[in-house]
């Protein structure tokens, strides 16, 4: 469990939000529903900084959230590998040619595939028992199957990618602190993680699960990593505010000057209405229902309200999610691969993956789908041809 603030060491919290939640995303379809694979989330705000965390993680859990489960950002579509060209551009190709540079979380690892292709010297540290090592020595990246800083990991880079993975650890100021050891004198680090404002400003609860640990905004953030001596140059925007990423440069370390905030918003009441408003709607929905989307999201949104309707199936495009399933503390829900078949018998689509609703609504339609789509987005969905609507207007 976690007692002290991991930015600021405070340790007077407010709470926010607390419920039981799922420690996996998925779990083999055979696996008994009994209630066994839950853990205690508390999020609260740091009283001194205004940090939200969730100070039940249990650390002794990494095991079963991290090594043991499938991959999960496999580019499944051209269209998800656009944003890893664009962050490459972002990042500069001139400026990666040629380098040595250490991803951290490298997952299916596309992005090192890219680094490779740019003739860069690429290591990557990924800890999954899944991780494609195949893949990556075919494109002459090293693989490290193991959690950063492995032993005996001295090594020094030019550049550093960790994205999406500071949210996931206990410690984010000791890991950012690992990053700058290892970064040359002139080096830099990029480091992505989801925005805090986004979550708090939509009441976004499917974005609550146990495996995010720190919730960061975007000034305690790049505060935190100046104070261990990464000097933020840029910042990028991702997925419309949902996430972001900041491309830093090995500085000396620094004192805070971030203002204390000493009152947070008051936000347990934002989500619990939200919540409230997604069990009405799937109240209303014509069945049978279907998911689509085998993620943490859509595990969180499942558990979180507290009568879910009985989920035909959840349609998912990653094939490594075949013969899993979502589940509540009464039903699995088995996760298929999207066919013809399986989309014609469903009366009402619910987009679990709404970072990539539009995508998905477009699949729907091509495949001659003429139900309704609707889709978990916390916030309001703009007018489109696709009829993908908000779940919380149905």
């Amino acid at each position: 469990m976690i007692d002290l603030c991991p930015l600021c060491c405070g340790k007077n919290h407010r709470p926010i939000y607390e419920a039981d939640v799922p420690l996996q995303f998925t779990v083999p379809a055979e696996t008994a529903v009994d209630g066994s694979n839950y853990g205690r989330m508390r999020l609260v705000a740091c009283g001194a900084c205004g940090h939200l965390f969730n100070s039940g993680f249990d650390m002794r859990l990494e095991q079963a959230i991290y090594r043991d489960q499938p991959l999960t950002n496999m580019v499944v579509d051209p269209a998800m590998a656009d944003r890893y060209d664009t962050l490459l551009n972002w990042l500069g190709r001139d400026q990666i040619e040629g380098r040595r540079v250490i991803e951290i979380g490298g997952g299916g690892g596309y992005i090192a595939c890219l680094l490779a292709a740019c003739n860069a010297d690429v290591t990557v540290y990924e800890p999954a028992k899944a991780a494609p090592v195949a893949t990556l020595a075919e494109h002459n990246v090293a693989l490290v199957n193991d959690y950063w800083p492995a032993a005996g990991s001295a090594q020094k880079a030019d550049l550093i990618i960790c994205r999406q993975v500071l949210e996931h650890v206990s410690d984010p100021v000791a890991m950012m602190r690992s990053i700058r050891a290892s970064l040359n004198a002139r080096g830099k680090a990029y480091l992505e993680v989801p925005d805090a404002d986004y979550i708090l400003e939509n009441s976004a609860f499917p974005d609550l699960h146990i495996q995010h640990v720190q919730y960061f905004s975007r000034a305690r953030f790049i505060d935190a990593a100046a104070r261990v001596g990464l000097r933020a140059e840029k910042t990028l925007d991702i997925k419309n505010g949902h996430d972001f990423g900041v491309l830093f440069q090995r500085d000396t370390p620094g004192d805070s000057d971030i203002a204390a905030d000493p009152k947070p918003p008051e936000l347990a009441h934002g989500f619990s209405e939200c919540v409230t408003q997604a069990q009405d709607a799937l109240e209303r929905l014509p069945q049978p229902i279907v998911l689509y989307g085998a993620t943490a999201h859509a595990q969180s949104f499942i558990n979180a309200v507290p009568r879910p309707p009985r989920f035909s199936f959840v349609l998912d495009d990653n094939p490594a999610l075949e013969g899993r399933a979502l589940f509540t503390k009464t039903q699995g829900v088995p996760v298929v691969r999207p066919t013809r078949a399986r989309i014609s018998e469903t009366a009402s689509f619910v987009i679990a993956a709404y970072l990539h609703d539009h995508l998905i609504a477009s699949k729907l339609r091509a495949a001659s789908f003429t139900g309704k789509i609707f889709t978990i987005r916390p916030h309001a969905v703009e007018a489109n041809s696709l009829g993908l609507v908000s779940l919380y207007d149905a």
